[in-house]
C-alpha cells in the first residue's frame, strides 16, 4: 500500500457557499467617505508608487489590497494562490516559480495530478527551494469552456475559505481567468470583478474575518499594474464593495536575483507544441447534428490564435469506424484503408484550423478533448500538404476530468518496476515476440525491475492481487481487449480463464502504476470478444459516479490518475505491436522524453509501411521523461 501523504486539497464548493449574482448599480447608492477621483485613462496613468488611500463603504468587512509590481517569485507573502485551468497549460507565474524552485514545482504538480476542478484548491510546501513564500496553492477553474463569472467568483470563494480555515492572513496572487484560451488579451476588469466578489463573500461568511489582513495582486508589466489600479477605483464604488473598508496601496518588489552561471532545470520544456482544443455543442433540437468546435493555439506566439466551428454530422462516426474496421474487428490492414481514413477524419476539423500549419516551423500537436469528440482517431489527421503531424512532431492528448482521483505509491529508490502481462489468451505469438524483444532490451538495465506473467499465468485474481499488494512504475499489456457498446464500463482487457479486467476493475483498485501501456486492440478508445462485467463488484465502485459513466477501459485508467496512458483505436497488427514496443522503450530506456518516443515507433511502423503507425494514442506530457538514465 502507498505510504505517500495526499495532497492537501480542499474540496468546500457547497451549494451554501455559492456566491449571490452581481446586481445592478442602484442610483441611490451612498457615496463613498472618502472621495475618489475618476479613473484614470492610459494616456495620463497615475504615478507609481500609488498614494495610500482608504475607501469606507461600511465596516462589515475591512482587508487591504495591495499592488506589487515585480516577478511572483519574490513576494514576502507567505502563500501564493495562483488559478489553473483543467488541462491547461500552466501560467507564466506558475512557470516563473518553477524555473525559481528548479524545477521541483512541475515534478511534484505531475506526481499528484490535481484534476483542478473548480474551487478545488492543491497546496504545494516550497521547502528549502530559493523562493519566499512558503506555499503555492493551485485553484482548480474547471474547464475553460464552462467558464464564467460566476465560477470564478465561486472558486475563489472556496479558496480564500480554505486559507481562511488554515489561519492565513494575506496571500499573494496574479490575475485569474482573465484571459480565456479563445482569447488574445486580459480581461482586468472581470478577473477583478469576480476575483474580488468571491474574496469578499469569503470574508462575510467567516467568522474568523478579523483575522485576514491582504490580498496582493502582482504584476509585472507597470503599464497593467496602472490599469488594475484605475479599474479598481471604480469597482470599490459599486455593489460588491457595499459595507467594506478597502484600503489601496502599492509597492515594488525587489529585481529577481539568479546565481550566475547556474544550470536551471525546469519541467515546463521550451518545446514548441501546438495546442488544439475540440468540443461539441449538441444541436437545438434533438435530432439536429451537433457543432464541433475547435480552437488552435499557434506555438510562434500567445495571441496567434484560430477559433472555427463546422456542423458535426453523427453519421460520420460509424462510417470512420467502418473504414478502420473497428465493426468488423479487421482493423485498418493496408496503406489505402488508413487513407480513407485520414481523409475523413480531416474532412471533420473545421476549416482553417489546419491551414496555419503549413508557416510553422513545429508541427506537434498536443489535443483537448471532450468525450464526445475523443471517440475519433485524430492521429490519422492529415495537413493540407498530405503530412500527418503524428510523424513529424509529435501527437499526443491530454485527459481532462473532474473526476479523477490519485493514490500514488512511492518510488523504491531509483528503480523502475515493470509488470508485463503476456498473451494471456495463449493464441498471439504476437506478443510474446513483442515481450521478448522489451525484455532483451532493457535486461542490460540493472536499475530496471521486471515482473512478468505470461498466459496461464495472467489471470484476474493473480493481477488484482498484485497491484493491491506491489507497487508498479509501468503495466504493459499484449493481449485482447474488448469494448462493449451498450455499456463502455463493461470494456476490458482479456485475461487467462475468459475473464475480463474491466474499467469498473481498474476503479476498484487501490494503487496503480502512473504509466499504462496496452498494445491491444481498441484499448485506447474512450467511447472482438464482449466483456461481461464481473460479479463480484466493489460496492465502493457501485457508488462512484465515474463507474456509471460510458467509460472504457482507457478512460478508467485515466481517471483513477494514470500520468501517461498508450493504447490503440483499432486491432492492431501483431508484427506491428513488437515493432512499437521494441522501439518505444527503447528509446524510453535511454532517457528520451515519452513524447519523443512514441514519435520515433510510429516513424518505424511508417517506414516498413505498416498503417498501424496512426493506430497509437497518447495520453499525457510528451515531455516527460520516465526512465532513469544515471545508474
Amino acid at each position: 500500500m502507498s505510504t505517500r501523504k495526499k495532497a492537501t486539497k480542499h474540496r468546500v464548493l457547497r451549494k451554501a457557499d455559492t456566491i449571490p449574482p452581481t446586481k445592478p448599480v442602484k442610483s441611490t447608492t451612498s457615496p463613498p467617505l472618502c472621495p475618489l477621483a475618476p479613473p484614470t485613462r492610459d494616456d495620463s496613468p497615475p504615478p507609481f508608487p500609488f498614494p495610500r488611500v482608504t475607501i469606507t463603504r461600511g465596516d462589515d468587512v475591512a482587508f487591504e489590497i495591495e499592488l506589487a509590481l515585480g516577478d511572483i517569485t519574490e513576494t514576502p507573502s507567505r502563500v501564493i494562490l495562483l488559478g489553473q485551468f483543467q488541462g491547461m497549460d500552466p501560467t507564466a507565474a506558475a512557470v516563473n516559480l518553477d524555473e525559481a524552485m528548479n524545477g521541483a514545482l512541475f515534478k511534484l504538480i505531475n506526481l499528484r495530478r490535481s484534476s483542478h476542478a473548480a474551487g478545488e484548491l492543491d497546496i504545494i510546501p516550497t521547502g528549502r527551494h530559493p523562493v519566499m513564500a512558503e506555499m503555492i496553492a493551485f485553484l482548480g477553474l474547471g474547464h475553460w469552456n464552462l467558464f464564467s463569472g460566476e465560477v470564478l467568483a465561486s472558486s475563489a470563494h472556496s479558496g480564500l475559505r480554505s486559507l481562511l480555515a488554515s489561519h492565513f492572513d494575506e496571500f499573494a496572487t496574479v490575475l485569474m481567468g482573465g484571459r480565456l484560451p479563445d482569447k488574445t488579451e486580459i480581461d482586468v476588469r472581470f478577473s477583478l470583478r469576480h476575483m474580488l466578489r468571491g474574496f469578499i463573500q469569503a470574508l462575510r461568511d467567516d467568522e474568523d474575518r478579523d483575522r485576514f489582513r491582504r490580498v496582493v495582486i502582482v504584476e509585472k508589466e507597470e503599464k497593467r499594474l496602472r490599469e488594475i489600479h484605475s479599474v479598481l477605483r471604480v469597482l470599490v464604488q459599486e455593489e460588491e464593495f457595499k459595507g467594506v473598508r478597502t484600503t489601496l496601496c502599492a509597492s515594488k518588489l525587489p529585481a529577481r536575483t539568479r546565481l550566475e552561471g547556474a544550470k536551471l532545470r525546469t519541467a515546463y520544456k521550451l518545446q514548441e507544441t501546438n495546442l488544439v482544443m475540440l468540443s461539441m455543442r449538441p444541436g437545438e433540437t434533438k435530432d439536429a447534428d451537433p457543432t464541433l468546435e475547435a480552437i488552435l493555439h499557434i506555438s510562434s506566439g500567445a495571441a496567434a490564435i484560430v477559433k472555427r466551428e463546422r456542423l458535426f454530422p453523427t453519421s460520420k462516426i460509424e462510417e470512420i469506424y467502418d473504414a478502420a474496421g473497428v465493426n468488423t474487428q479487421r482493423g485498418v490492414d493496408t496503406l489505402t484503408k488508413l487513407a480513407k481514413v485520414s481523409d475523413l477524419v480531416t474532412a471533420l476539423m473545421p476549416d482553417g484550423v489546419l491551414a496555419p500549419f503549413k508557416k510553422l516551423k513545429s508541427h506537434r500537436i498536443e489535443l483537448i478533448h471532450d468525450a464526445e469528440s475523443s471517440r475519433l482517431p485524430w492521429e490519422t489527421i492529415a495537413l493540407p500538404e498530405g503530412d500527418h503531424p503524428a510523424l513529424l512532431g509529435g501527437f499526443s492528448r491530454r485527459f481532462v476530468s473532474d473526476r479523477a482521483a490519485v493514490n500514488w505509491p512511492p518510488k523504491q529508490g531509483d528503480r523502475l518496476r515493470i509488470l508485463m502481462l503476456v498473451d494471456p489468451t495463449e493464441d498471439l505469438p504476437g506478443a510474446v515476440k513483442e515481450a521478448d524483444a522489451i525484455l532483451a532490451r532493457l535486461a542490460p538495465n540493472a536499475r530496471i525491475d521486471i515482473r512478468c506473467l505470461r498466459h496461464k499465468e495472467a489471470t484476474k485474481v493473480r493481477l488484482t492481487a498484485i497491484l493491491a499488494e506491489h507497487p508498479f512504475d509501468i503495466l504493459h499489456y499484449s493481449g485482447h481487449s474488448g469494448f462493449n457498446r451498450e455499456d463502455a464500463r463493461f470494456s476490458g482487457l482479456l485475461l487467462n480463464g475468459e475473464e475480463f479486467f474491466t474499467g469498473a476493475d481498474a476503479l476498484g483498485l487501490t494503487q496503480f502504476p502512473p504509466v499504462v501501456i496496452f498494445n491491444s486492440c481498441e484499448a485506447a478508445r474512450i467511447r472482438r470478444r464482449d466483456p461481461v462485467l464481473s460479479r463480484n463488484i466493489p460496492e465502493k465502485v457501485l457508488k462512484r459516479d465515474a463507474a456509471h459513466g460510458a467509460i472504457s477501459i482507457a478512460e478508467a485508467f485515466l481517471i483513477a490518475g494514470v500520468q501517461h496512458y498508450i493504447g490503440t483505436f483499432w486491432c492492431v497488427n501483431d508484427d506491428a505491436a513488437a515493432l512499437f514496443g521494441e522501439v518505444l522503450y527503447g528509446h524510453l530506456a535511454d532517457g528520451k522524453p515519452m513524447g519523443f518516443s512514441v514519435t520515433e515507433a510510429r516513424n518505424a511502423l511508417a517506414e516498413k509501411g505498416m498503417p498501424d503507425w496512426a493506430n497509437y494514442i497518447h495520453y499525457g506530457n510528451p515531455d516527460a521523461e520516465i526512465f532513469p538514465t544515471k545508474g
